[in-house]
């Protein structure tokens, strides 16, 4: 055979490749099949950072952005616990063991993966993490999906800062990305032309002052209903929803709410959500609202920590979600 005829130069038995990106990731042969358009599709696989409990103990709990003392054996038990709920529920969970970072610096709330990075379908958009005291996140868990499959997208630069919890998917076609104190301008620049080269818009609101990222504020449980902390967030995202069509269901802002991360759950499918424990009265109201709460877990140390089961629990893989498909209103809460 002549070299020029060979597959090796395009010849004979040369094979192109047929698939976009985002096909491969779907079909799960190259990459582990993983993606995300939509916020209350089927949680299929997700990411949990388990800390080391033999963190050290660190100088001051506010520097490293924690709202008191943390015991990190009883932090990895309750995030341990979380990933048991995860698998009754049939969610595969990827395990990140948490180390300090290459440089030795122990970072503190690398356990807050889904911060780290947003999923879509063709990967991951890595995030630039807004504060000192978390910069150096994005290597662990870059390392970390492409060791589970996951391809990686891109990843924010220049000084661009991004946060993943920033980015809800309202529809596959649309993007609610909020600015803020932890995605600055730059940040909603390099996503809007990441997502812009998926035919995805994206939609800025702002982030109010003193909450740490749209997430906070904005949980999307169905792809006509929203749970929203209208007396917090600004009066662009209840009007961005309802432009689109997405009920609001105003979240009061009560101790449940405002101390014990009500509000900070996650979605298992189509108004079916996991939320923390001892919060019966909010669970009770997200049913008469048509959410039900299937389970709960405690996560006293992951408060104290100021952060959430939503906060803990990164987005690898939901099935693409059905307008109109409505999870099972059984009560089956723990």
């Amino acid at each position: 055979m002549k070299v020029g005829s060979s597959a090796a130069y395009q010849g004979a038995g040369w094979q192109p490749r047929k698939n976009d990106l985002a096909g491969d990731v779907r079909e799960g042969r190259l990459w582990r099949t993983s993606g995300n358009v939509g916020e209350f599709g089927v949680l299929r696989t997700a990411m949990i950072g388990l800390p080391s409990p033999d963190w050290p103990i660190p100088g001051s709990w506010n520097e490293v952005q924690y709202l008191g003392p943390v015991n990190f054996g009883r932090l990895r038990a309750e995030l341990i616990g979380f990933v048991r709920v995860l698998e009754e529920f049939d969610v595969e969970v990827i395990i990140r063991e948490l180390q300090p970072s290459r440089t030795g610096l122990t970072l503190y709330n690398s356990c807050f993966v889904r911060d780290q990075f947003f999923m879509t379908p063709e990967g991951a958009v890595v995030a630039r993490m807004a504060s000192i005291p978390r910069a150096g996140e994005e290597f662990g868990v870059a390392v970390d999906l492409a060791r589970a499959g996951i391809p990686v997208l891109a990843t924010i630069s220049g000084f661009g800062t991004f946060e993943g919890a920033d980015a809800l998917w309202l529809r596959p076609d649309l993007v609610l990305v909020g600015s803020g104190s932890r995605t600055n301008v730059e940040g909603v620049k390099q996503v809007r032309a990441i997502l812009g080269r998926q035919n995805v818009t994206v939609i800025e609101v702002p982030v109010p002052a003193g909450i740490q990222h749209l997430l906070g504020v904005l949980q999307l449980v169905d792809h006509d209903l929203a749970m929203v902390r209208t007396e917090l967030t600004n009066r662009r995202v209840p009007d961005v929803l309802a432009e689109h069509g997405v009920r609001v269901v105003h979240v009061s802002e009560v101790p449940s709410v405002t101390r014990d991360q009500a509000m900070n759950f996650v979605v298992l499918g189509p108004r079916r959500v996991i939320m923390v424990d001892g919060a019966p009265s909010v669970a009770q109201w997200f049913a008469d609202n048509g959410v039900e709460v299937v389970a709960t877990t405690p996560c006293p140390q992951l408060i104290r920590a100021a952060g959430g089961l939503g906060c803990v629990t990164g987005i690898v893989y939901r099935e693409e979600p059905r307008d109109g498909e409505v999870g099972s209103l059984t009560n089956v809460d723990k």
